[in-house]
């Protein structure tokens, strides 16, 4: 039992995300964020089993604390314009999510960014990152919609600056 909300809109990027970015952050939305030996950057091993069960990377079971909870429903469009709702059942976190994606991976002087100037030690960086330009804009509204008729909302963003707005 959860509590559903569903989103429409998108959170345009730019300049468009390249192939790299594309790749990485459709594969980043499906893993389980929990905690993992190499640390937070870390894709699931073995894709046709995102909960990781058998992975003898990961640590934990539970969110690891680097991010929002353990499944982020937010993923770039095909041609790397957008950022969008994947459609999951019971999102969680959205706001803290979009917010996440941005300050990690996307605008300038992301956390991303400056580890890989200054790596953390014992921390993997997957080669995808070294990809990334960090130089992205992102804004736009999600419209969000639960389950109760009068629970309506949204996730604005403007140049990087995250806002919900209750209704």
């Amino acid at each position: 039992m959860g509590y559903s909300t569903t989103f429409t809109g998108c959170l345009e990027i730019t300049p468009p995300l390249n192939p790299a970015e594309i790749a990485y952050l459709t594969a980043y939305a499906g893993t389980r964020h929990q905690p993992r030996r190499s640390g937070p950057y870390t894709l699931a091993a073995d894709p046709a089993d995102p909960n990781a069960f058998g992975d003898p990377d990961v640590t934990d079971h539970r969110p690891d604390p680097h991010a929002p909870n353990l499944w982020c429903d937010f993923a770039p469009t095909e041609d790397g314009t957008a950022i969008v709702w994947n459609g999951a059942e019971k999102t969680y976190s959205a706001e803290e999510w979009i917010r996440h994606l941005i300050d990690t991976f996307l605008r300038p002087g992301s956390h991303v960014a400056a580890e890989l100037a200054a790596p953390v030690p014992g921390r993997a960086y997957p080669p995808e990152l070294a990809g990334f330009t960090f130089d992205h804009s992102v804004t736009g509204t999600l419209h969000a919609q639960g389950d109760r008729p009068d629970d309506t909302w949204s996730i604005d963003v403007a140049d990087n600056q995250v806002t919900a707005i209750r209704t």
